[in-house]
Order: structure tokens, then sequence, then C-alpha cells
């Protein structure tokens, strides 16, 4: 009788979500009632009579917590200020730009935090992280380097099929970024982290190799939200065949989940029989530093002309 209510109770707010008057982003998390195995449930972009655009089920048991992969004692939950987007704060940020002469800069805006009177903008650049602290009069500008906590490759999976083959490959790591801030005796620290996360996909034909690299940087507020995402995913193709269509994309942000998805379609360059292929897959974090990933790829022969064959 009580599993027949939860599933009348979980059937009810199934329904109440795909045809109620809302429009919802967010996740909750329980357990199954059959194995006690944790999980939980991210929805976003639900609203009245659509499907979700993305309803993902992870299960805690396939993610790996980096600070125990290496053997690194978890930092202590600090609540950093909240680090505000560019669009959030596009006038306040183009004023520090232009006051610091910065208005073509490299790099992607990875947002604004307000601390002890300063308004600081961090810049990802890659490798490295600018920083420019402004207290409404003066201009500091920092450098910083991450530094590495730990990183891990793990061994390639490859199947063979014939003349063709599928591998997967992924790699991971976890820095720690120290953001500085001014002060008369000497600048303070305020620590944030960045997780980075890869899943390659990878197939081999006789006529070359297509390649969808899945990557994504996320930077971690420990034990609050997945602060910002920057999506790295490329493709790589070999030169007798076409990419037909290549879509990536980022969702979480300012969540406690946070994920970047890719796609790729590739065709032979060749008309009549054509071999098509394609990858798809995902990167994820959350906001305690557990990550997770996947991809996987499908090809078939087409008639027709290279991308335009069905």
């Amino acid at each position: 009788m009580i599993k027949k209510m939860k599933m009348i109770w979980a059937i009810g707010i199934v329904v109440l979500l795909m045809c109620g008057g809302i429009m919802m982003t967010g996740a909750f998390s329980g357990t199954n009632d059959n194995n006690k195995i944790p999980f939980a449930v991210v929805f976003e972009n639900l609203k009245f009579g659509s499907s979700p655009t993305q309803v993902k089920i992870v299960d805690a048991q396939n993610q790996r917590n980096l600070f125990d992969i290496f053997g690194i004692e978890e930092p202590q939950k600090v609540d950093l200020p909240d680090i505000r987007t560019y669009n959030e704060s596009k006038d306040t940020i183009d004023k520090i730009l232009d006051t610091a002469g910065l208005k073509n800069f490299d790099g992607e805006i990875v947002g604004l935090l307000e601390y002890a009177g300063f308004k600081i903008l961090l810049i990802d650049q890659g490798d490295t992280v600018l920083e420019v602290a402004w207290d409404g009069f003066n201009i500091s500008t920092y450098t910083l380097i991450p530094e590495l906590l730990g990183s891990k490759e793990y061994p390639v999976s490859t199947k063979q099929r014939g003349d063709y083959t599928f591998s997967r490959e992924k790699s991971e790591s976890l820095h720690r970024l120290g953001i500085q801030i001014p002060s008369d005796s000497g600048p303070g620290v305020l620590y944030t982290h960045i997780v980075t996360v890869w899943h390659n996909g990878t197939w081999t034909f006789p006529q070359g190799d297509m390649v969808l690299h899945i990557g994504g940087k996320f930077y971690v507020d420990y034990g609050n939200e997945v602060e910002y995402i920057s999506d790295l995913s490329y493709t790589e193709t070999a030169t007798t065949w076409n990419k037909c269509e290549f879509d990536h994309s980022t969702s979480g942000a300012g969540t406690h989940f946070g994920q970047v998805d890719a796609y790729a379609k590739w065709a032979l360059n060749i008309c009549g029989e054509v071999p098509q292929c394609d990858i798809e897959g995902w990167v994820m974090c959350d906001y305690m530093c557990n990550t997770d990933s996947e991809c996987h790829g499908d090809k078939w022969m087409a008639h027709g002309c290279g991308c335009a064959a069905i």
C-alpha cells in the first residue's frame, strides 16, 4: 500500500510539472526505495505544455570526488561572495575594463564579486586568471596562477568493429585559485576551485579520424555552487570527411550542478553509398567537486552526397 501511494504521488508530481502552468529550473535529490541508491534529478527549461529539454538522473555512485581521488582533505565550506555574470553587471564591468585600459582583453569574463570594499573582476585566460580589483578610485591587477592539486588520465577504451574503431578517453584535474584582496597590510586571499573535465570520442576509419573533444572548466565555490562554466569543446575532422553538425552548450552555472553537452556529425565526402557517423556526450561537475562524464558514437550508411545524404 505504501509503495502504491508513493508511486501515485510520484506520477502526480510528474503530471503537475508537465501540465501545470509553471516554468521551473532546479533539482531535487532522494533515494531509490528498492536499493537506497542516492540520486539527483535535474530539470532544466521545464515550462507549460512541454517536455523538459534535459532531464538527467545522476547516480551518485558513478560520480568521482576529486578530493578523494587525489587524497586531499576536503576544504571547509566558506561562503564566497556571489559572482555576478557580465550580463548582470555589464555597466560596472565595462567601467572597470575601461579604467584599467582592458577594452581589448584576451580571455573569458568569469564574473564580478564584491569583497572588503573592492569590486573584483576575474578573467579566465587559459592557464592563468587575470584579476582586476577596483575600489572606486584605484585599480590593482594580478595574474593568478591556479595551483594544481591533482590530475588523472583514465585508460583509453577502444572497440574494434571491422575496419573501423571507436575509442573513448577521459581526464580531469583540480586546481585551487587564490583571489587576491588588496589591503594596507598586504593582500589577503579568498580561495575557490577550478575543475577541468575532458571526455573525448574518436571514430577511426581507413579514410581518417573524426574526434569530438567534450571539455568543461568549472569554477566551484566548494559546498555552495558551481559559479562559472567555460565550454572547451571542439572537433577534429579528417580531410576526406565533412563535418555536418557541431552543437555544444553549458548549463547549470550558479546552481549545484554544472554541465557541458556536445554533439558532432560527419559524412565522407563522396556521392553514392556514404558512410556517416556521430559522437555525443557530456561532462559535469557539482558543488562538491564530484565529476562524471560520458560519450558514445554511432555509424551508418546513407544514400546521396556527403552531409546531404539520407
